[in-house]
C-alpha cells in the first residue's frame, strides 16, 4: 500500500510540473491525504530528483543531436577490376556493366596483366569500356605485361606501368596449322574425307590441303582489316599519328621508358601511383571536394 501511494504521489507531482503548476500551488486530493513518514519523503525526493535529472539529460541529448551532431561525410568509391585472362570475357563484361550502373562508384582502376587474346573478344571488351569511359574515368595499371588485345583494352584509360613492364605488340596474327603427314602416330590407315558446302569451309582444318593463293589472300585481307582497326583505335585513344605507326604498331613490345617516350603509356609508377591518379581524376568531377574516397574490388 505504501509503495502504491508513493507512486501515485510521484505521478501526481510530475503531472502538475509538466502542466506548469508550481509545487507550492499543488493541492493534494483529499483521498490521498495522509501523514508521510520521513523515509517516504526521502524516497519521493530521490525519485523526483532522478526524474528531473533524466529529463534534463534526455532534453540535452536531443538538443545536442539536433544542433551539434556533425553531418556524415559524403563518400565515393573507385572500383578495381582485374583483367588477366581475356577468354573469360563474360565475367569481365558483367563487372564492367556492374560498375557502370553503380551510382556510388565514381571511377575505375583496371589491373591488366595479359598477353592478349582473340581479336573479337578484345574488341568487345574495348567497346564496353568505351561506353563506361563516357561516364567515369578509367585508370589502367599494368604490373607485368599488357600486349596485343590486352593493350587495345588498356587504351580506354590512362595507363600507368612499372619501369620493367611490357606493353604493345600492336598487330594481328592468324595461324593456320597443317599436319604434313596425317598417317603418323600408328595411324597408317588414316583417311580423311571432307564433305562440305562452301569453298573455303575446310581450308583452315589441319588435315586439309594447303591453302590456295586465293584463300591465303582472303585471310590476309581480314588480318589487314583487323590491323587497321587496331591501329586506328590506338591512335585515337592515345592521340598518336597513324603516319608514325611503323614506330609503335610493328607488333614490337616496349618497356616502361620506351613506351612512355612513344606515347603508349601516361606514367611510370606503381599501384599506389595509379590509386592517387584515379583519386585525383574522381575528385575533379565531384562537387564536394571533401568527399571521402574508398577503393573496392569488383568481383
Amino acid at each position: 500500500m505504501f509503495k502504491k501511494v508513493s507512486l501515485l504521489l510521484i505521478l501526481f507531482i510530475l503531472g502538475n510540473i509538466s502542466m506548469g503548476t508550481k509545487p507550492s500551488q499543488m493541492s493534494i486530493p483529499t483521498s490521498y491525504t495522509l501523514e508521510i513518514p520521513l523515509d517516504a519523503k526521502i524516497i519521493i525526493n530521490g525519485a523526483l530528483g532522478f526524474a528531473a535529472t533524466y529529463l534534463c539529460v534526455l532534453g540535452g541529448k536531443r538538443l545536442y543531436t539536433k544542433f551539434y551532431t556533425p553531418k556524415p561525410q559524403p563518400k565515393a568509391q573507385i572500383g578495381i577490376i582485374e583483367i588477366n585472362d581475356l577468354s573469360n570475357a563474360p565475367h569481365h563484361l558483367s563487372l564492367i556493366e556492374k560498375v557502370r550502373f553503380d551510382q556510388n562508384i565514381k571511377g575505375v582502376i583496371l589491373k591488366v596483366n595479359s598477353g592478349g587474346g582473340p581479336a573479337g573478344t578484345s574488341e568487345t571488351i574495348f567497346r564496353e569500356l568505351k561506353i563506361l569511359q563516357q561516364h567515369k574515368p578509367i585508370i589502367v595499371y599494368v604490373e607485368n605485361v599488357c600486349c596485343s588485345g590486352a593493350y587495345l583494352i588498356a587504351c580506354t584509360g590512362k595507363i600507368i606501368t612499372p619501369q620493367m613492364a611490357e606493353v604493345g605488340s600492336i598487330g594481328v596474327l592468324c595461324a593456320i596449322e597443317k599436319i604434313k603427314d596425317p598417317k603418323t602416330n600408328k595411324r597408317e590407315n588414316l583417311t580423311i574425307d571432307f564433305i562440305f558446302a562452301g569453298a573455303d569451309k575446310v581450308f583452315k582444318n589441319p588435315y586439309s590441303a594447303e591453302a590456295s593463293p586465293e584463300q591465303r589472300k582472303k585471310v590476309q585481307d581480314q588480318v589487314d582489316l583487323d590491323y587497321d582497326f587496331f591501329c586506328s583505335a590506338v591512335a585515337q585513344e592515345r592521340n598518336l599519328s597513324l603516319t608514325t605507326k611503323e614506330k609503335w604498331a610493328n607488333a614490337q613490345t616496349f618497356v616502361g621508358p620506351d613506351a612512355l617516350e612513344l606515347g603508349l603509356i601516361d606514367k611510370i609508377g606503381g599501384f599506389s601511383d595509379a590509386k592517387d591518379y584515379a583519386r585525383d581524376l574522381v575528385k575533379e568531377k565531384l562537387e564536394d571536394k571533401n568527399t571521402q574516397i574508398n577503393f573496392i574490388e569488383i568481383k
